[in-house]
């Protein structure tokens, strides 16, 4: 959803005006004046961009099936000694 497409703005504002509440009031009037809604439409297109661009974690390898074999585990019989002993 784009709030530079026509009334989108408008209509979330005006939703927002009938709710109660102090917060949801300014947020809904302060879609009505065109500098803050192209303020937020721009914040809104920044947190999309950089959503679809990802933060990779980089803890994680990504590989391809072809990159990667199974290497049994030989120590599956065996138990661990705890610290204390």
């Amino acid at each position: 959803m784009h709030l530079e497409t026509p009334g989108v703005a408008t209509i979330i504002g005006g939703i927002l005006l009938t709710f109660p509440g102090f917060i949801t009031d300014l947020v809904g009037a302060a879609l009505f004046v065109p500098a803050i809604r192209r303020w937020t439409a721009a914040r809104f297109a920044t947190l999309a961009r950089d959503g679809r661009q990802g933060r990779r974690d980089t803890r994680v390898i990504d590989l391809e099936p072809s990159e990667w074999h199974q290497i049994p585990d030989q120590r599956r019989g065996r138990r661990r000694k705890s610290k204390g002993a």
